[in-house]
């Protein structure tokens, strides 16, 4: 009888390990469909841990995920100015693609148990404002706390902003 209650309180300890070594339960899709409404958009150097702002401040932007495994996303530049006139200059409209990330296309939860990031999710562009992501599948861990989802590239690349090693970090608000 002393063995198996060792045994028991040893698999109790393990499966707590494992369970605070995971961070949080897997993602359903239920969680994570509707509208969101972009909070915060930077990058986080991993040496550092210092944030930079993507698009500002206060940037602008929406993300919609669909029960069918689509994805809908505009980010922009909270500062983002219109050209004086139409056509824009070359000047102007390098400013405005510049201050916009935009891209619809197909989203993928792995099925893997989550980490402490989050969920691992892959994306899909198939047609995007930087046609460099087209096509290709991009990793990122997504977490939900309360009506927020938070991404997290994965794995941590370059900055283009700083040239530093960095996860780039989203974090928007559910609307719908």
């Amino acid at each position: 009888m002393k063995r198996f209650s060792t045994v028991m309180l040893v698999m109790a300890t393990l499966t707590t390990i494992a369970t605070v070594a995971h961070g949080q339960q897997a993602l359903t899709k239920d969680q994570i469909i509707g509208t969101f409404k972009l909070l915060s958009f930077y990058d986080e150097s991993v040496a550092t841990g210092k944030r930079t702002n993507v698009f500002g401040e206060n940037p602008r932007g929406y993300l919609i995920l669909t029960r069918d495994e689509r994805i809908a996303l505009i980010h922009v530049a909270a500062s983002r100015e219109g050209p004086k006139s139409l056509p824009p200059t070359d000047t102007e409209a390098a400013g405005l693609f510049k201050s916009m990330l935009a891209y619809i296309g197909k989203y993928e939860i792995d099925p893997t148990p989550p980490t402490a990031a989050g969920t691992k999710i892959i994306l899909r562009a198939e047609i995007a404002s930087n046609p460099l992501i087209e096509g290709r599948d991009r990793g990122f861990f997504l977490r939900v706390d309360g009506d927020k989802l938070i991404f997290k590239t994965n794995p941590p690349a370059p900055s283009p902003l700083t040239g530093e090693v960095s996860t780039r970090n989203a974090i928007s608000e559910r609307v719908q």
